[in-house]
């Protein structure tokens, strides 16, 4: 019966020190990776974020020039289509009334997308003026913000380690 109870702590402490093993592996690891964090160089995550950020706004930019240009065809097309029911009317195959429905409804589209443009054209603006030093201070604070809350999740896993 003795025998047995021994190999039972045999089990027992086998099984214990292969956690403790385990558990002092993923903590000397997860220190190595802390260390490796602390001491990574963050300049080319930094590089390599803000050229991420210019070719976003250079893609948005282009997005709004095409938005843009879009929209200015379709005011010629529907200013044509105003020439083309006043050419109607004096044809004689509008009546004033249908001839007066008709442009101001084109006259009210072509003020929108007008407008439209507008905006478009001041959020470009808006966009140019913003320097390209403050684009790099907004990235280089995401990127150490980031970094920053790398370093915090590892020390806490850490943390946990001391606290079983």
């Amino acid at each position: 019966m003795q025998g047995q109870s021994l190999n039972n702590l045999d089990e027992v402490n086998l099984y214990h020190a292969r956690r403790c093993a385990e558990k002092i592996h993923r903590f000397s690891g997860a220190a190595r990776f802390l260390e490796e964090l602390k001491q990574t160089d963050l300049r080319p995550k930094i590089q390599w974020a803000i050229s991420n950020a210019r070719l976003k706004e250079r893609v948005a930019a282009r997005a709004r020039a095409l938005d843009i240009s879009e929209r200015k065809a379709l005011i010629w097309s529907l200013q044509k289509q105003r020439l083309q029911a006043k050419a109607r009317l004096v044809a004689g195959e509008l009546t004033q009334e249908e001839f007066n429905l008709r442009d101001a409804t084109l006259k009210a589209r072509v003020q929108a997308k007008k407008e439209a443009i507008q905006v478009l054209q001041q959020e470009a603006s808006v966009v140019a003026t913003a320097s390209d030093v403050q684009l790099c201070r907004r990235v280089e604070g995401e990127v150490l913000a980031k970094h920053e809350k790398d370093v915090s999740k590892t020390e806490a896993y850490l943390l946990s380690f001391s606290l079983f």
